[in-house]
């Protein structure tokens, strides 16, 4: 999923943390771009990016 801004990223993550999704990794830059990741229960990841 790609968002405007990097604090879209980490507001994103807050929401998905509070529902109960569990972090694979936290917000940091990779690849020019500002990402956080979520496991899912099936083995899926959520991926919040931001591109500069």
């Amino acid at each position: 999923m790609y968002v405007d801004s990097t604090s879209k990223v980490n507001e994103l993550m807050l929401d998905l943390i509070e529902a109960g999704f569990t972090v694979d990794y936290e917000p940091r830059y990779i690849s020019g771009n500002y990402e956080g990741c979520f496991l899912c229960e099936d083995g899926n990841v959520i991926k919040i990016c931001c591109r500069k």
